[in-house]
């Protein structure tokens, strides 16, 4: 019983390390250029942004 639940603790960590690692090949690949816009004039942060590939 601890063998298996061991088991499906190690594929969540496997997972979730996926995941974060596709995170950051996504930022390390794309160059997001971000205008903000508003600033202090509007309420919330409003961002225009461009994708582009290295």
């Amino acid at each position: 019983m601890k063998l298996q639940l061991f088991r499906w603790v190690i594929v969540v960590v496997l997972v979730i390390g996926a995941f974060l690692l596709g995170i950051e090949y996504q930022k390390f690949t794309y160059f997001d250029a971000c205008l903000e816009v508003g600033k202090e004039t509007t309420i919330g942060d409003h961002r225009i942004c461009v994708s582009k590939e290295n």
